[in-house]
């Protein structure tokens, strides 16, 4: 990782930096969730979160130019807060800024049908139904709230999460996986 470093020039003479504070990349990484994007297809967006030693894979429905509850999220960086899943009560992680979108949840889901807009956890890829899917979402997704607040991202005065999307092609369907 590369370091930022401020540079040692002055606005005038009596504005001189003294030190010249090093800020370390990874250690705002370090801080950060990501989310890789690494599949796409018809039956959802696939991917893989991150935040310090935890790690999932994750579902969200396609890319349909940002329509809210049916398109995945831009990629981007977004603020984080810890919010609470309406259809289940429980806690989860809520995205903010996203442009024209709101109440955008991390949370419990096996497939994009689960999903209205938000990221579904799983511990692992697979097919519900034969339609592409990440698995043990319940399980996954409490580890990832127990990685969070055993970290002190919950009492953190600022979260984020930063989407990207690796351009690597259209996964194609196995013959199991079917909708046929």
């Amino acid at each position: 990782m590369g370091v930022l470093e401020m540079s040692s020039g002055t606005f005038d003479d009596e504005i001189a930096v003294a030190e010249e504070p090093i800020i370390e990349v990874r250690d705002i990484l370090n801080e950060m969730v990501t989310l890789t994007r690494e599949g796409y297809h018809e039956m959802g967006t696939f991917g893989t979160l991150r935040y310090k030693d935890f790690d999932c894979k994750t579902v969200e429905r396609p890319w349909s130019n940002n329509t809210v509850f049916i398109s995945c999220i831009p990629p981007g960086i977004y603020p984080i807060k810890l919010g609470k899943f309406y259809q289940g009560g429980y806690p989860c992680w809520e995205l903010d800024q996203v442009p024209n979108r709101s109440l955008i949840k991390i949370h419990r889901a096996n497939t994009m049908n689960d999903l209205k807009g938000c990221i579904g956890l799983g511990s692992t890829f697979g097919t519900v139904d034969k339609t592409w899917a990440v698995l043990n979402s319940r399980q996954t997704h409490d580890e990832f709230m127990r990685a969070m607040r055993e970290h002190g991202a919950d009492k953190a005065d600022r979260m984020y999460i930063n989407i990207k999307n690796i351009e690597v092609g259209v996964w194609s369907a196995p013959g199991y996986a079917t909708t046929e």
